[in-house]
């Protein structure tokens, strides 16, 4: 008995999506024949390779046309093409947290850019940041989905310090007074180059001083603008830790 085979049709469409994401993992296929082999083409960038029906593929950022033939001892099927277009990711940031002590209030985690993505700490949703709780370093997650359901994400950490604990200064080498204050904080100290940070209640950054002292001195710092409220004055001496005292600042 004599079989004669023919050179193979063209495939029959291809099913799969025409427009995604740039780094989307999609899969492709064709109506599978017997006693045929497949051969697919991917636009410039993709990554995918398979001799059967279907392919698993990776797009990258160029737009262009998939492509499959079908083969056999015969010869090679015209080609069943479809266009695809590739969407950029968007460009998305977040703006660096300040450290925040431990004693302050929940606040809402902002930042993100574009606005309307959604935050989540250490893998789980959130909207709002609370301090409360151990020394820690924890990762703020921003994501952001644009229009064409395309989306990308920026990280930042988030550090909680004790600003009421003492870590490391002798206590004797270091006094503020008077506590509370109205316009002058006094802050004597032992000779040595310190770095001086000073914090509101939320963590942010008020002021951010360095002190270079050849002998003891009793430095002053003009507290005159600052606002009525709590604030942490955290030392570190060169070659030693820091510590961190709270200071009330009244009418």
């Amino acid at each position: 008995m004599i079989s004669i085979t023919s050179i193979p049709i063209s495939p029959a469409a291809i099913a799969g999506p025409a427009t995604l994401c740039v780094n989307t993992i999609a899969l492709y296929s064709t109506t599978n024949v017997n006693g045929v082999s497949y051969v697919w083409t991917l636009p410039s960038g993709w990554n995918g390779s398979s001799a059967s029906n279907q392919i698993n593929t990776t797009a990258g950022s160029s737009s262009g046309s998939i492509a499959v033939v079908a083969t056999n001892n015969c010869g090679t099927s015209n080609p069943t093409t479809l266009p695809v277009t590739v969407n950029t990711a968007p460009t998305v940031s977040l703006t660096a947290f300040n450290d925040v002590c431990n004693s302050a209030s929940p606040f809402a985690l902002t930042g993100g850019i574009p606005s309307g993505g959604t935050y989540a700490m250490n893998g789980t949703a959130a909207t709002l940041f609370t301090p409360a709780g151990a020394v820690r370093t924890d990762t703020i997650l921003y994501t952001y989905t644009d229009a064409n359901t395309c989306f990308a994400s920026a990280t930042q950490l988030i550090k909680v310090k004790n600003c009421t604990g003492i870590e490391g200064l002798a206590s004797e080498t270091i006094h503020l007074f008077p506590n509370p204050v109205t316009d002058e904080l006094k802050v004597k100290v032992n000779k040595g180059t310190y770095e001086v940070v000073i914090y509101d209640q939320i963590g942010k950054i008020v002021e951010n001083i360095n002190w270079n002292l050849f002998q003891n001195e009793e430095k002053a710092l003009n507290t005159s603008l600052y606002s009525r409220g709590i604030y942490f004055l955290s030392i570190k001496r060169v070659g030693e830790q820091m510590k961190t005292f709270k200071f009330v600042k009244k009418e």
